[in-house]
């Protein structure tokens, strides 16, 4: 299943000019840039992204043929300075990348499903990019190991339904007026079922229910 699975995703990330650094169990780590410069790798790196979704489903029917497991996938991107090079020791070493950007990244791939995303990425991240996608704002968050709180955003394939109220519910949260946003995320719930509307609803009912004294919008993600 996981030769299927890691066979197809790495050929996408291939010939969209990513180096494959690693497998770590059924994850691909990969970056790029390096060891060649790139121009607009962001670019490159969500586009092989979006293929990958677009991938999963044929990657699921070969595995549904032979009766094996369906796969769902979560991807995280950042963008940021990093140490690379050859690292490990005299008898065994590869050529890596290590930093905390590295880390990030990961944290965000984790957080896919938290937020039931496919993709998610950080403000640098969507910074770096130069062409247009359906990009939407997810959270002001602070991960697990970092005092910075960041901006991430999710990405999808197809355009995201009801973006304009929900940006709207985003705007009044953010102002501390939860009563209002409660009223648009119910709305949006009653919709469509999506765990994003599910989240800040439930944030909202829980900061109606204990009021802070200052709000200034971060959330603080406990976990890795």
């Amino acid at each position: 299943m996981l030769n299927i699975y890691l066979t197809h995703m790495s050929e996408i990330i291939i010939q969209h000019k990513g180096t494959i650094d690693k497998y770590i169990g059924d994850a691909i780590m990969a970056y790029w840039n390096a060891p060649i410069d790139i121009n607009n790798y962001c670019d490159y790196a969500l586009e092989a992204s979006l293929k990958q979704l677009e991938k999963i489903e044929k990657v699921n029917e070969i595995l549904k043929s032979k009766k094996l497991p369906l796969i769902k996938m979560g991807i995280g991107l950042n963008k940021g300075e990093v140490i690379i090079g050859e690292m490990g020791s005299e008898k065994r070493s590869d050529y890596t990348i290590i930093g905390d950007e590295v880390n990030l990244a990961s944290r965000l791939e984790g957080l896919t499903k938290i937020y039931g995303a496919n993709i998610i990425i950080s403000d640098k991240f969507k910074k770096g990019l130069t062409k247009n996608y359906h990009v939407r704002y997810l959270d002001f968050i602070k991960v697990k190991g970092k005092d910075e709180p960041i901006i991430i955003y999710e990405v999808d394939i197809k355009e995201f339904k009801y973006i304009d109220e929900y940006q709207k519910a985003i705007e009044l949260y953010l102002k501390a007026e939860f009563e209002k946003a409660r009223d648009i995320f119910y709305q949006l719930y009653n919709k469509k079922k999506e765990l994003i509307y599910k989240i800040y609803l439930n944030r909202c009912l829980e900061y109606i229910e204990n009021p802070v004294k200052y709000f200034d919008g971060v959330f603080e993600i406990k976990t890795k």
